[in-house]
């Protein structure tokens, strides 16, 4: 599965219906969504968003450290996290 962070307002046009792209979350203030796909290949809906709306594609341990910040977990503190 790969990912994909975007703008949330650049998913309006997307028909989730009629694709194999599925919403994984938000961040805290809903300003931009993770989207997942199968394959390698990134779809063409992805693709012809404007790449200043978008970050990636991840991998899931990418992702994983790319969303590790108070953007994704506002109430975290990761500054204890590193201190332990």
């Amino acid at each position: 599965m790969k990912y994909i962070i975007v703008v949330t307002e650049q998913i309006k046009s997307i028909n989730f219906n009629d694709s194999n792209i599925n919403i994984v979350r938000k961040s805290f203030d809903e300003s931009k969504t993770i989207l997942s796909w199968t394959g390698e290949e990134i779809p063409v809906i992805i693709q012809n968003i404007n790449s200043a709306y978008k970050t990636g594609p991840y991998s899931q341990e990418e992702l994983s450290t790319a969303i590790l910040n108070s953007e994704w977990y506002p109430s975290y503190n990761f500054a204890s996290n590193y201190n332990s």
